[in-house]
């Protein structure tokens, strides 16, 4: 189960935003947010950034009924 915080970063990441964008549009420094991004990849099960923004994507279809 991701907290708050890692599913804004799954968001972020699925819109397609650099984790240097994720840090300065959340507030946590850069380290903080790959270390997020490293952490949501391991609970999501996704082998890397586009195979999450691809989970983000069909999760988005999904909700808006698509």
């Amino acid at each position: 189960m991701l907290t708050p915080r890692l599913r804004q970063i799954t968001e972020l990441v699925g819109a397609g935003c650099t984790d240097a964008a994720i840090a300065r549009r959340t507030g946590p420094t850069l380290d903080t947010v790959e270390k997020y991004v490293s952490q949501v990849l391991v609970l999501t099960g996704c082998a890397n950034r586009t195979a999450l923004a691809l989970v983000v994507a069909r999760c988005r279809a999904r909700v808006s009924g698509g």
